[in-house]
């Protein structure tokens, strides 16, 4: 999947979850079709740009990582790469009628 869908994905999934908290079964690696590293890299990636928040990461003993998203949400920054992805793919839609 295009990182920029899952991406995408990811953030409509916690804006989602402002009305009816996370689902877990619908923000998952598993659901998103990439592996667990992958989704835990893009979520650091997410927190680091503050586009979400809450992220919580453990580090185990042997370099092992585990992870939490309990408290995660997306941030006003965030809503706004919503809005401008999605007003990107309207225009992208539009030209491509032309």
């Amino acid at each position: 999947m295009d990182k920029f869908k899952t991406i995408y994905l990811i953030l409509s999934a916690l804006d989602r979850a402002m009305d009816t908290g996370i689902d877990e079964r619908e923000l998952s690696a598993k659901r998103l079709g990439i592996s667990e590293s992958r989704f835990l890299a893009l979520l650091e990636m997410l927190q680091e740009e503050g586009l979400v928040s809450g992220l919580k990461i453990q580090e185990h003993i042997g370099g092992m990582r585990g992870y939490s998203i309990d408290y995660l949400r997306i941030t006003m920054k965030g809503l706004r790469y919503l809005e401008e992805d999605e007003r990107m793919e309207e225009a992208y839609r539009a030209l491509k009628g032309i």
